[in-house]
């Protein structure tokens, strides 16, 4: 059961997807302890792995991007709407021009806007809850007691690529990529959208991984919102 919020025409879950198990196999996600995530596979686990303390504050899992697509082909430079991915019946992973969509209502509502300025939106889109301290007006982390106008509540369960990002970053896959070669190599890119405690605009990321994967290499893992398919 997950809190949901209408943000203009979306629906949106309100928390982080927590869910341990493939939703069509029923295969469980989380790997051994030790396991690094890998392109291959669909894995999922804890920030450091810790579900007692982790899963209390409703952090939510980090997916790698295959078990976010839920193991949907890609196969172009394309933006797909409406891929189900990991996400229950009737909701579906976003893809890039939803992140956007959203973004964009959220920069033209004043009331959601920090000091009158259209890029100032972190704010409203991050929970008052466990973001690090910040001294830039218009932050997250800057008296978080005045954050969440819209309802999203981004929670910073960082990403796992990263050391020491828990409290500053909020990291959520789409559906989207870009696809370049390098060196004999398919490398893609998913689209992620970020907010941060020290920033006060939302915007997009990219996130390196290879395909077909290279030893040793690892793949990112980070939340997942889920958006609620039109009727």
């Amino acid at each position: 059961v997950y809190n949901t919020v209408q943000i203009g025409e979306q629906c949106w879950m309100k928390e982080n997807l927590r869910t341990t198990t493939s939703p069509s196999t029923g295969t469980y996600l989380i790997p051994a302890s030790g396991t690094g995530y890998t392109y291959t596979g669909k894995q999922a686990r804890w920030y450091n792995n810790d579900s007692a303390t982790y899963a209390p504050m409703n952090y939510g899992l980090l997916y790698n991007w295959n078990a976010a697509m839920h193991g949907e082909n890609y196969t172009n430079n394309s933006a797909p709407t409406g891929v189900q991915g990991i996400c229950p019946d009737g909701w579906h992973l976003p893809s890039y021009a939803e992140i956007n969509t959203l973004i964009s209502y959220v920069r033209a509502t004043p009331e959601y806007l920090c000091n009158n300025a259209t890029t100032n939106i972190s704010k409203a889109m991050a929970d008052s809850l466990y973001w690090l301290s910040s001294t830039a007006v218009c932050t997250p982390g800057y008296d978080p007691s005045s954050n969440n106008a819209t309802g999203f509540s981004a929670r910073p369960a960082a990403i796992s690529s990263a050391a020491n990002r828990l409290g500053r970053d909020a990291y959520f896959y789409t559906s989207s990529a870009s696809i370049v070669s390098s060196g004999g190599q398919q490398i893609i890119r998913p689209w992620m959208c970020r907010i941060y405690t020290q920033s006060s605009s939302t915007g997009a990321n990219f996130v390196l991984s290879t395909q077909p994967p290279v030893a040793a290499q690892m793949h990112v893992g980070a939340s997942i919102r889920c958006v609620k398919n039109e009727e």
